[in-house]
């Protein structure tokens, strides 16, 4: 269902949300009573699954918003630690060489290798290499910050075809620095209120900003990580196995950059079918000691350009205190 007109003409699914909103509220509250869990509970496993089949409830109802991502790149970053300088694809690109590292993340399960990147906005505010940065490397805005410098190697991704994926940006300071998704995003919602009933419509509304707001904001517990971790796990499975219409990626508002930042998350499919790694850079990132969460960044290397298999060599890397 990726049109208007899909929606507007499809009466059965209208008419199934409006009858069945107190049940979507009961899943919903179901999904809500799992704040508090934590990964070291005996049961965890089982906690997850009962929030990932809620959502399922969900959102075989509930029409999610698609935005077709048809921009030059996207940019990822990777940090350097002690000393280590990449030099191929798979390094910057998802895990695939050390699962067992992957912990429980925004949107992947434990081990479960997924490709987080950042997303050019509209405004000259909001610098997206500089939010790959923050959401790659937590330590440039930890509230100390024991560190003099700290190198991240960013790779440029060309998005060869338009890529569909799950909006989950409905945040009202992030649609201000984004006009042309602001205006998408109102669409979207005017059709909601068109179609549904106001029971309905509120239910989806609050849905939908409620796991935007979890998206984009720094978790303070791991239900923030599970709940979207099974958010986006049922939305890959309801919509490939059950729609048989594949969904592999997702945006939200970026937490690290105080929503202010866009980011993508995408599957290994999605990565393979729709973006090649076209450039990289290394950028040394430096604290300023001002009170606030802020650091210089500049350039530490030459821009390199990868061969056809994915391999690179980082020229003209400045050591630390050089010029």
């Amino acid at each position: 269902m990726h049109s208007i007109e899909d929606l507007r003409n499809n009466t059965q699914l209208i008419d199934d949300v409006n009858k069945r909103v107190p049940e979507l509220w009961s899943s919903f509250d179901n999904i809500v009573s799992y704040n508090g869990r934590s990964f070291s509970d005996e049961d965890i496993d089982n906690s997850v699954n009962e929030v990932f089949k809620s959502c399922i409830d969900i959102i075989s109802l509930v029409p999610l918003m698609i935005s077709f991502v048809d921009i030059p790149q996207v940019v990822r970053g990777r940090p350097n630690y002690a000393g280590e300088i990449f030099n191929k694809q798979s390094q910057l690109s998802y895990n695939t060489e050390f699962p067992d590292r992957i912990a429980f993340g925004r949107f992947n399960r434990k081990s479960e290798p997924l490709f987080y990147a950042s997303l050019p906005t509209e405004s000259k505010n909001v610098d997206y290499v500089l939010s790959c940065a923050l959401e790659c490397c937590k330590e440039l805005t930890a509230e100390k910050r024991n560190y003099k410098f700290q190198d991240i190697t960013v790779g440029g991704w060309v998005v060869n075809d338009p890529i569909p994926a799950i909006n989950l940006c409905f945040n009202d300071g992030h649609l201000n620095e984004n006009p042309s998704l602001q205006n998408a995003v109102t669409k979207h919602l005017n059709l909601i209120r068109e179609c549904f009933s106001p029971e309905a419509n509120q239910f989806i509304t609050s849905f939908l900003y409620y796991f935007s707001d979890l998206s984009g904001t720094l978790a303070k517990n791991d239900y923030h990580y599970f709940a979207t971790a099974a958010l986006f796990n049922a939305i890959r499975y309801y919509y490939s196995e059950v729609r048989k219409e594949p969904e592999f990626g997702l945006i939200y508002p970026g937490a690290m950059s105080e929503k202010k930042g866009l980011n993508i998350v995408l599957t290994r499919e999605a990565v393979d079918k729709h973006l090649t790694l076209d450039k990289v850079v290394m950028f040394r990132y430096c604290p300023v000691y001002n009170g606030a969460t802020d650091c210089l960044a500049e350039p530490c290397s030459d821009l390199v350009y990868p061969d056809v298999a994915g391999n690179f060599k980082i020229t003209g890397y400045k050591l630390p205190g050089n010029a």
